[in-house]
């Protein structure tokens, strides 16, 4: 396409006025300027001078009014840890295949729809199966402690047929879990380690 065709063309919000070295010089209907490559303007990457994602993104947050709130606080911890490489977070989740489902990727509305309100600053979400990723079947909020009681690393002890993390059951029989897990590095049985077998 030349000089000539591409000056006067309209391409969103954006009409072409003349050519500035490689770029073009563009008027945005809201009465900003854009200088944009031939390709971005011809592939419809660029269609305002920046006022339409602007409004987009406005538009999205007071969809929900909820840009402050816990819960979005969660939902785009969520989001960066499974779809940012540059999230500290990422290797442990996006980078290991963890996903969110189509619904939650990109909706906060419907994410909050599912899981409600954040109950409080110290509850955080907890995928119940730590091997699938993030969806209302999987998830649900949970304290610090129940979720790490969920981790991959959490071993699991059965006695009569009922199984339970070391600090469970140390919770429930009253014993420090240290000198439980002491016990059981010793070559102790569970129920020694717990006081209740000799």
């Amino acid at each position: 396409m030349t000089t000539k065709i591409l000056i006067g063309e309209r391409f969103g919000r954006l009409t072409v006025s003349s050519r500035d070295g490689n770029k073009w010089l563009c008027q945005c209907d809201c009465g900003g300027s854009n200088r944009v490559v031939t390709a971005k303007l011809l592939n419809g990457n660029v269609r305002s001078c920046g006022c339409l994602r602007k409004e987009i993104a406005g538009a999205s947050l007071r969809t929900h009014g909820a840009s402050n709130s816990l819960t979005y606080l969660r939902w785009r911890s969520m989001r960066a840890r499974c779809l940012l490489p540059t999230s500290k977070s990422y290797p442990k989740y996006g980078g290991r295949g963890i996903t969110i489902c189509e619904r939650w990727r990109d909706s906060f509305v419907n994410f909050l729809a599912d899981m409600g309100e954040c109950p409080g600053p110290e509850m955080t979400m907890e995928r119940i199966n730590n091997e699938k990723g993030y969806s209302p079947e999987n998830c649900r909020w949970a304290t610090r402690k129940e979720q790490n009681r969920n981790t991959s690393r959490s071993r699991m002890f059965r006695i009569n047929g009922e199984q339970k993390t070391l600090s469970e059951w140390c919770e429930i029989f009253g014993v420090g879990y240290y000198t439980a897990h002491k016990r059981l590095r010793l070559g102790k049985s569970i129920e020694v380690a717990l006081g209740i077998s000799k």
